[in-house]
């Protein structure tokens, strides 16, 4: 179903342009518009196993595909092509869960579509989308109604330098090899490609369903160093420390109960400006749920055995 017209902007040597899209909602994508990214797909697609190109099966579902090489097959899912190979999810530790991921595309984001409407954009962990565009494919873990193609960032089902553009945003901290994500992304971007990539500093636990790593801004850019050659770097109003703040308070009051809550809550922020050390005795400290504790600790620790 067509909802209307999208008109977006983006700047191009000095120059404001603009593009106009159709909106498609994610939920009601027509047969025909699914069937035209298929088959853009289909050019660029690349088995899992060998590398090698993959063609479609005969078998009923345009979905389905076979490895032009190795013995492989991927059965589609729902209409969506689907590379999520058992191995790989044991691999790459993918389990099911019911939380869903969903965020509304930012600024940047939406300029860099309008940037490439004849090109192709992968979403690289893209959760789930409200609206469909037609140069963007989503890629995904979870059968989203957005999403397009199932697999994971360690071993993307695409051909090297196939994208004008990549999105991987707020995704990085849930995978569990981040350094061979990047190495990854890089490989299918096209050569003056533009990387737009976000990851949390300060953000506590949050899982979809794993939280792996956060990162510094270094890190963020030393993910990447194989590949990119010049950027910039720069805090968003959706990741200024108000949100981390926030987050932590929020936290911290829900891990509380009764009154020590509410003197929680009551609590002057100054009164913590203090040694921790000093704090430790406290009811507003001492009494605090341990799974609160883990989802926004300053610090943890593990003491393991090696495996005999």
């Amino acid at each position: 179903m067509v909802d209307g017209t999208i008109r977006l902007e983006y700047t191009a040597r000095g120059q404001t342009k603009h593009h106009i899209f159709s909106l498609v909602s994610a939920n009601a994508i027509p047969d025909m518009l699914r069937k035209r990214k298929q088959d853009r797909l289909l050019e660029i697609t690349a088995c899992v196993e060998c590398g090698a190109a993959v063609r479609q099966l005969d078998d009923g579902s345009a979905a389905s595909l076979a490895c032009t090489r190795c013995p492989a097959v991927f059965p589609g899912d729902g209409g969506r092509f689907s590379f999520l190979t058992d191995e790989l999810r044991s691999a790459c530790g993918i389990t099911t869960t019911d939380r869903v991921s969903t965020s509304p595309h930012d600024a940047p984001t939406l300029e860099l579509i309008a940037r490439y409407p004849e090109g192709l954009i992968l979403d690289c962990g893209a959760g789930n989308r409200s609206t469909w565009y037609p140069n963007v494919v989503n890629l995904e873990i979870a059968p989203y109604p957005s999403t397009e193609v199932l697999g994971v960032n360690e071993r993307l089902p695409f051909r090297d330098e196939s994208f004008d553009a990549v999105l991987s945003l707020a995704v990085l901290e849930h995978v569990a090899n981040p350094f061979q994500s990047a190495r990854e992304i890089g490989r299918v971007l096209k050569k003056g490609g533009v990387l737009y990539a976000s990851a949390p500093l300060l953000q506590p636990v949050h899982g979809y369903p794993h939280h792996y790593f956060n990162m510094t801004a270094q890190g963020l850019t030393q993910l990447f160093s194989e590949h990119i050659e010049r950027h910039e770097q720069y805090v968003l109003p959706s990741g200024h420390p108000v949100w981390t703040l926030n987050w932590l308070v929020q936290a911290w009051a829900n891990g509380l109960q009764g009154q020590t809550r509410e003197r929680f809550l009551d609590t002057p922020l100054r009164d913590f400006l203090t040694d921790p050390a000093e704090l430790l005795g406290n009811s507003m400290v001492s009494e605090l749920d341990q799974k609160v504790c883990f989802e926004i600790a300053s610090m943890t620790t593990l003491l393991a055995l090696k495996r005999t």
